[in-house]
């Protein structure tokens, strides 16, 4: 039976069940049971401290004075092949301690791990009694195992004289040290933090497993990466980040845009771009509100035939008493007066963009209507976008780091809204997706949009 715990429903089964026999996560509070969360080889803890920060949530500390864990049982493992991960904080690696035993007070059994320095030593026993002929010990060069830090330990077995050791995520050649044994008793017990009859180690111990089954060296690297992460070996996949290519360029106008879109691998492509064109300060960089829609239409159909999703973003509405803005009213093009209201004319090229998206069945982010239903911007310190007040630059069109903040949420609401799972994203636009003298300007780090929004994705 496979825990519920283990699985995402319907969707997911880790591919670690495979050949397992017992997995121990050492995470308890509390309590002499020690759980095999395969439910079958619970195990029993006579004195370790449970609760203590472990590699993966919580571990078990080993004193070495008296405490130790039996299993009280072979963990499964009944002949070869067999495969164990097993993860161990060792305080230093001046002092020589058993992690695992599987021998017993007069019996050399099983597979017993231990380090003598930092060199890792692999025992095993045949059963036949506690003369160095009952044992066999191979050992790893030096420099395999850490002090003051986590080690993971993982080992394949295909018979009593063929180890594949990993330690630490470098594969170790093996040497033999002595010994006769030539067979493995598989009749045994398996005891954390204890040689009986009376030696104990100080060790601290977390996810350990036991499989009936090898692991390659690459499935054996994913499950250390998963440790390393703070995350089960066995459980739901490690979560994949989400990557955001901020792709704005200072001044460009949306043929522009549509000239440098590439197939870059993106599922979902976002596009804030038009501020330009109707308000750029050089005449040859504007283009009509007839010429955008034409424009966004086909970034809409080289970003789909690139295999991308399209979200079209409205830019943000101007701060009107700015100089930039006002001198929007004089560019001869428009023919208004010097008085006009330039969001009107903001306006005007967001239903373009409307247009596409109807015509398109394209996804929309109406940045426009957010900011103003917030009363944003304003000519206050307090404004989303930059202005006298707050920047001392008579800009009023690009976002301070609370705008830019503002407008990764929007999108990124949206994104969840729809339940979006797309991981590789880019986001094209212009100066204000490249974060105009924001931290960070041109990357998805600092205080752009792309850095909020790949940020709060990957919360």
């Amino acid at each position: 039976m496979i825990p519920f715990s283990f699985m995402k429903p319907g969707t997911y089964v880790s591919p670690y069940l495979e050949g397992l026999t017992a997995y121990y996560q050492f995470d308890e509070l509390e309590g002499v049971v020690v759980n095999d969360y395969l439910g079958n080889r619970n195990g029993t803890n006579y004195g370790a401290e449970a609760g203590v920060t472990g590699a993966v949530d919580k571990g078990y500390s080993f004193d070495g004075v008296a405490d130790y864990v039996d299993l009280e049982g072979n963990a499964g493992i009944t002949g070869y092949p067999f495969s164990i991960t097993h993860v161990v904080y060792l305080p230093d690696v001046t002092t020589n301690r058993i992690f695992i035993n599987g021998s017993d007070t007069a019996t050399y059994k099983g597979v017993t791990l231990y380090n003598v320095g930092s060199v890792l030593r692999v025992r095993i026993g045949d059963g036949g009694g506690s003369a160095t002929a009952n044992r066999r010990d191979i050992q790893s060069a030096a420099s395999a195992l850490n002090g003051g830090t986590w080690n993971v330990i993982q080992l394949n077995c295909t018979a009593y004289n063929t180890f594949e050791v990993i330690a630490n995520g470098v594969e170790k050649s093996m040497s033999y040290v002595s010994g006769g044994a030539t067979a493995i008793d598989f009749d045994n017990n398996y005891v954390f933090g204890h040689a009986p009859p009376s030696t104990f180690y100080e060790i601290t111990t977390d996810e350990t497993l036991f499989w009936n089954k090898t692991w390659s060296l690459s499935e054996f690297a994913d499950m250390r990466t998963r440790v390393l992460a703070g995350v089960p070996v066995i459980g739901l996949p490690l979560p994949v980040p989400v990557v955001v290519t901020n792709l704005g360029v200072v001044g460009d106008n949306t043929s522009e845009i549509a000239a440098r879109m590439t197939n870059t691998g993106a599922t979902l492509t976002y596009v804030l771009g038009g501020a330009n064109d109707f308000g750029h300060p050089v005449a040859g960089t504007r283009r009509t509100a007839a010429q955008y829609k034409t424009n966004l239409e086909t970034i809409v159909d080289t970003a789909v035939a690139n295999g991308s999703q399209v979200v079209l973003v409205s830019f943000p509405p101007r701060v009107s008493e700015d100089p930039n803005v006002i001198a929007i009213c004089a560019y001869p093009e428009y023919g208004l007066p010097s008085d006009c209201d330039t969001d009107a004319l903001t306006v005007a090229y967001r239903d373009k963009m409307v247009e596409v998206v109807n015509e398109k069945g394209t996804m929309y982010v109406d940045i426009h209507q957010e900011f103003i239903a917030i009363g944003q911007p304003t000519d206050l310190i307090t404004s989303y976008m930059q202005n006298i007040a707050n920047s001392g630059e008579p800009d009023g069109t690009h976002p301070v780091a609370i705008g830019a903040a503002f407008i990764a949420q929007k999108l990124y609401d949206h994104y969840v809204l729809l339940g979006l799972t797309d991981v590789a994203i880019d986001m094209y636009g212009n100066s204000i997706i490249r974060g105009w003298e924001l931290i960070g300007a041109g990357t998805s780090t600092g205080e752009t949009i792309p850095a909020v929004f790949q940020t709060l994705a990957n919360a």
